[in-house]
């Protein structure tokens, strides 16, 4: 099965000098489904922004002996690394601390989220895929459709993450 990143607004190409920011609801997911994105977007001239929703602390419960804050140290240590190597300036990179299996829209962070979209004011905006059947990734586009609702300046765009793996 193949994914591409979909739009969800008007059809557009990404143009060169743009901002563009690909929300991740845990470390990795912006490399998984953008990796590429990121490094044709940086080549082009645009800047890149990443907004990682949460810690990623959920993905190893009850494993390997290590505490819930020593996970999402490494996760985002992992992240800080693979990110820089992709050509994304860390000032670029923010990480939130919606709690992993259960983000949702009324949470405390979803204030910051909004500020942060506000001060970056992409032109486009990149969200995991509706169809991908994991809750936190459903979420963090269900969240990102009612902050940018107004925002009509904003493209929004769906990629692919567990796309393959709920064979959608």
């Amino acid at each position: 099965m193949h994914c591409t990143v979909s739009p969800i607004s008007e059809p557009g190409s990404i143009e060169p000098k743009e901002s563009l920011l690909i929300i991740a609801p845990h470390p990795d997911d912006e490399v998984i489904g953008c990796a590429g994105l990121i490094q044709r977007s940086l080549n082009k001239g645009n800047n890149v922004y990443v907004i990682i929703l949460t810690g990623g602390e959920a993905s190893h419960n009850g494993c390997c002996g290590i505490t819930s804050q020593e996970l999402i140290t490494a996760r985002r240590g992992l992240a800080i690394n693979i990110n820089r190597k992709l050509g994304i300036p860390t000032k670029n990179l923010f990480f939130l601390d919606y709690p992993d299996g259960k983000i949702n829209y009324n949470h405390q962070e979803t204030d910051k989220l909004s500020r942060l979209i506000k001060n970056i004011h992409p032109h486009a905006i990149f969200i995991p895929h509706k169809g991908e059947g994991w809750n936190d990734h459903i979420q963090a586009g269900n969240i990102i459709r009612r902050i940018t609702k107004e925002m009509t300046d904003i493209r929004l765009y769906e990629y692919c993450v567990w796309f393959w793996y709920y064979n959608t």
